[in-house]
């Protein structure tokens, strides 16, 4: 049998949600509580919750409980008691708590939490102890049979469909594949209102992380999508990932997905770092997207091939002078991409650098094939092996945008510190996405 959720009213006064025991609806109007009582041929009867002690008074909602049908019957003068808007609202919370505890798998103090930022400090007195509400969530869960997800391999991941839930109800599973095995599982998180602003977001951001992701899938991949209000920029987390591996046939089955499931998806730019099986899915989906990379993982390539030469890292950190003349280089990403081969070569003759070739020569040839183009035996230039729009951020700094992934980063930093844990379990790993 199909819970019953809250009903969304047409008027701001009047809530309709399920009884303690979920097996009908109740309703609360002007301070006054209500229990169902009947069905009529156009409206349905709800009589005062303190009927028991003599109160006659009843109100009348639609047959789609949605707004009051006669608004005289639900007067206070039908009542023999006055309204009451503090047990009103406990015994609100009190609904959205239990179905929060049956659609959601946060722990039993996040659920509380959650719920109690948004009750009045006046409602607070008429509310059961903690103790009580805990044994509450406790004693729901238990009665609706929610058990953890025991599994050694992806294969071995049950069906999960209607499993995990928002707190208003909505699925967040959105998609839940296989790519050409039972354990090439992929799981893909959000909700219908994140899809709607990654549609409408034309510049997306999108980063990988391996701590955060549960222990049977390799990664955790987050798009984030952004939001230009003036001079404030604005980037949300809409979409999770939860990939097998890192291959691009996967990446590609991914988007493909994704776009099936909002088909207006067409994102003008797309920033991720410099993974290629990753960039090239992009491109394959979304052939009209410019890839753009970010400044920070461009900067740490180049950094880490420094510190990785002996002589190259000896060179820079016992003289800072020639440190600032090699980077340089890294500042090509700031000059205008079809200005970017001139002035590099312009860096490559200058005394600096001849002079300190041979230590240099290393470097250089990693930089020259992998970010600018190497010369084939006619002395052409070959393309390297990231073009030079997927790297420069000039046109990044002109219009206004990021030239780094830090939102994506800050926020896997933050959702790290919140699972407290390395890997988590599949629960886990989504009760504290959803919060």
């Amino acid at each position: 049998m199909e819970s019953l959720k809250e009903i969304v009213t047409s008027d701001p006064n009047l809530k309709v949600f399920p009884s303690g025991k979920g097996k009908n609806y109740v309703a609360t109007y002007k301070g006054f509580f209500y229990t169902y009582h009947r069905d009529g041929l156009e409206k349905t009867t709800f009589r005062c919750g303190e009927r028991l002690k003599g109160c006659k008074g009843r109100i009348h909602l639609s047959e789609s409980r949605k707004s009051v049908v006669d608004d005289s019957q639900a007067q206070e003068s039908c009542h023999t008691h006055g309204p009451d808007p503090s047990r009103c609202n406990a015994k609100l919370l009190m609904s959205k708590v239990k179905s929060s505890a049956t659609n959601s798998r946060e722990a039993t103090t996040s659920v509380l939490a959650v719920h109690l930022q948004a009750v009045p400090s006046s409602s607070l007195g008429v509310l059961p102890s903690m103790k009580c509400m805990k044994r509450t969530i406790q004693r729901t869960r238990q009665a609706a049979q929610i058990h953890p997800i025991v599994a050694t391999t992806r294969s071995e991941i049950p069906d999960l469909s209607g499993r995990f839930l928002t707190i208003d109800g909505g699925d967040f599973l959105k998609i839940d594949v296989t790519i050409s095995s039972p354990n090439e599982r992929v799981l893909v998180f959000s909700t219908n209102k994140n899809l709607d602003w990654l549609q409408a977001s034309h510049h997306w951001f999108c980063d990988g992380t391996f701590k955060s992701s549960p222990s049977l899938f390799d990664q955790l991949i987050v798009i984030h999508g952004l939001r230009l209000d003036g001079n404030k920029v604005t980037c949300f987390p809409l979409v999770c990932i939860l990939a097998p591996n890192r291959l691009q046939r996967t990446y590609y089955r991914i988007f493909t997905e994704l776009k099936s499931l909002q088909p207006g998806l067409a994102p003008i730019s797309i920033m991720t770092d410099f993974e290629t099986g990753l960039r090239n899915a992009f491109v394959k989906a979304f052939p009209q997207v410019t890839l753009r990379g970010c400044w920070f993982h461009f900067r740490q390539c180049n950094v880490k091939h420094i510190q990785g030469d002996p002589e190259l890292k000896e060179l820079v950190s016992t003289d800072p002078d020639w440190a600032l003349e090699l980077r340089k280089l890294i500042a090509l990403s700031f000059v205008p991409k079809e200005q970017v081969v001139a002035a590099f070569d312009e860096v490559e003759s200058s005394r600096p650098f001849v002079d300190n070739s041979e230590v240099l020569e290393r470097y250089m040839d990693y930089f020259n094939n992998t970010w600018i183009g190497g010369f084939d035996r006619r002395g052409n230039r070959k393309p390297p092996l990231f073009s030079i729009e997927s790297w420069n951020c000039y046109e990044s700094v002109i219009q206004g945008l990021p030239k780094t992934n830090n939102y994506c980063e800050g926020f896997n930093s933050a959702f790290s510190s919140m699972l407290s844990a390395h890997h988590p379990t599949l629960d886990r790993f989504v009760q504290d996405e959803t919060s």
